[in-house]
């Protein structure tokens, strides 16, 4: 009964002390610059379909323009992630920081994608 009483006050000493064991998570945010072909300006008059009363942007410019988009960088000892809320959230680029090798490859280009159609 004794060790039995011993076992568990160390078995709650161990899950109570784990916590301080934990890793340190950050979180910063800050603006990075890549290269962004923005859309082409839409038809200033709107064609009567099933998207009416949205514009359609049907194409995208050949030109290259930099802009700054907003970047939240989740990191911890072991890796580094690259989250851009400004697009949908989407995960960016992500590193492994003890060989400093991507294993999400970081595109420096953004080119958007119609990809939602509104019904």
């Amino acid at each position: 009964m004794r060790k039995q009483i011993k076992g568990m006050i160390i078995v709650l000493l161990v899950l109570w002390l784990n916590p301080c064991w934990g890793q340190k998570a950050t979180i910063t945010e800050k603006e990075m610059p890549f290269i962004t072909y923005p859309f082409f300006d839409p038809d200033p008059v709107p064609e009567v379909n099933r998207i009416y009363p949205y514009f359609y942007f049907n194409g995208y410019t050949n030109r290259k323009v930099i802009k700054k988009w907003k970047m939240v960088i989740l990191e911890n000892d072991y890796i580094q992630i690259y989250v851009c809320p400004e697009i949908g959230g989407k995960i960016w680029g992500a590193n492994e920081k003890s060989t400093g090798k991507e294993f999400i490859y970081c595109n420096h280009e953004s080119t958007p994608k119609s990809v939602f159609i509104f019904n």
